[in-house]
């Protein structure tokens, strides 16, 4: 085969960190649903989902909780996809504009330690699901999805799309079917842990809202951008919306309420083990569903860390920082492998934590600030020319956003007095995003008033007096 026919099978991606041009877009905003919905199709998001039911809520109130939280996650998605669609540029480039050359570390740092950590959970996984359903020790099982995961994420966007779509659609029937083998275990009529009283279980439907939220929200933003920066320049926001919205949620709320349901028969169980105990005959294609989901959703977390990896100026191509970003998720999932839940459980308060703020002011930051992609005509994305180097206003909000949400905190980390006296209800990440949002307006209105008085006053200046008057031009 030729050089020319192999780059029309699978064409390699070469744009890196290069602004997308008119004659480059390319693309059907349907296919962002495969996208969506593949990266939830996952034993992550199902252990995610049985976290209502293990913890002591019934199986109706961790539904509903989930679906709450999940509703409201989702819609950070496609506003976020609409963002790369209308500048062309991945997410993290994005920062420059907003933190500024050398400040654009910060939220870089934040997404790179997102994408890896993500990378790490679902490798673990995906190697537990193949340990328990082909007998295949963890280590070579998180080798081997790691390697596959990488081969994808190298060729590029093109091919990321085409394996989301495949994977979602394969993997959604074997879910499906892990409905009907379940059916008959699932306790549909569970009532939760009788201890707990009433004030107990409001605040833990609380924090499920919080975590549900955290998963299909902020755990994806980082990266949303990413996948709409080709489209075509005709694409609406409601094409942008509809499929991504809708791929979220949907596949989120089944995939977390069928964690809830099955973890119903054995609360105190490992969940995934609770899919081997009853899939039965099913077992084997099952593990490859899970280990298919896994590879799906971590191409996602590979391709856009290696964009993120660019973003701090290193003079390699993408594809050895993807192979980078790999190797260091494929080592952190070896050791971390041991005591998985406990380790899992610091990842997702540490996302919840960090990355609502980020989100806060980077969707400030067009649609109030800069008022979409006009606003964004003058600015030099370039590491060389860009200014200034700090954003003092983006750094500030963030700081000050992540500070405020400390009360509202309720986790092992920190407890704090608001979320004590809301029974242990968590909105810590609602909080961070509201304060953040507001300063960073705030200040950026602010700023922009100044300079409007001032552009005013040297205009005035400018203006000549009656004594800088040509006599011989006076009327």
């Amino acid at each position: 085969m030729s050089a020319t026919s192999a780059d029309r099978v699978l064409p390699i991606e070469q744009a890196g960190l290069d602004r997308i041009r008119p004659d480059q877009r390319k693309g059907r905003p349907h296919s962002l649903f495969g996208i969506w919905s593949s990266t939830n199709l996952t034993p992550a998001t199902f252990v995610t989902g049985a976290l209502g039911v293990q913890l002591g809520l019934s199986l109706p109130m961790a539904i509903f909780a989930s679906i709450i939280g999940i509703l409201l996650g989702s819609t950070l998605i496609p506003t976020k996809s609409y963002v790369g669609f209308r500048l062309g540029i991945p997410q993290m480039l994005m920062s420059r504009a907003t933190f500024g050359r050398i400040g654009a570390v910060l939220p870089s740092l934040i997404g790179l330690f997102s994408f890896i950590g993500w990378f790490t959970v679902l490798d673990v996984l995906g190697a537990m699901a193949l340990n328990d359903g082909l007998g295949i020790p963890l280590i070579p099982g998180i080798i081997v999805l790691g390697l596959i995961t990488l081969a994808v994420a190298m060729i590029g966007h093109d091919l990321v799309h085409k394996v989301e779509k495949w994977v979602a659609a394969a993997v959604a029937i074997v879910f499906v079917i892990l409905v009907f083998v379940a059916f008959n275990d699932i306790q549909w009529d569970y009532a939760g842990d009788t201890a707990l009283t009433g004030g107990e279980k409001w605040g833990l439907f609380g924090a499920i809202v919080g975590i549900a939220f955290t998963y299909s929200g902020p755990g994806y933003t980082p990266y949303a951008s990413d996948y709409t920066r080709y489209l075509p320049l005709k694409t609406t926001f409601r094409q942008i919306f509809t499929p991504s919205f809708l791929g979220m949620a949907l596949s989120c709320t089944f995939v977390f309420a069928l964690g809830a349901a099955i973890a119903t028969i054995d609360p105190t169980a490992d969940a995934t083990a609770l899919v081997g105990q009853v899939s039965g005959g099913l077992k084997i294609p099952i593990a490859l569903a899970f280990a298919a989901g896994t590879v799906g959703a971590n191409v996602l977390n590979v391709y856009s860390g290696s964009l993120t990896t660019l973003v701090f100026g290193l003079r390699v191509s993408r594809w050895a920082t993807a192979a980078g970003v790999a190797a260091f998720g494929t080592v952190l999932a070896i050791v971390f492998r041991e005591n998985f839940a406990a380790n899992y459980e610091k990842w997702l308060l540490a996302v919840q934590y960090t990355v609502p703020a980020m989100d806060a002011i980077f969707l400030a930051d067009f649609f109030l600030v800069k008022k979409g992609r006009h606003g964004y005509s003058d600015v030099d994305f370039s590491l060389e020319r860009a200014n200034p180097a700090f954003h003092w206003r983006a750094w500030l909000a963030y700081l000050v956003g992540v500070a405020v949400c400390i009360p509202f905190m309720s986790s092992f980390i920190h407890t704090g007095s608001v979320a004590i006296a809301l029974d242990g209800a968590d909105l810590s990440y609602l909080v961070s995003m509201v304060v953040a949002a507001l300063i960073y307006c705030g200040t950026s209105i602010s700023i922009a008033r100044s300079k409007g008085r001032l552009r005013s006053r040297n205009i005035r200046d400018d203006q000549p007096g009656l004594a800088d008057i040509d006599p011989d031009h006076a009327l």
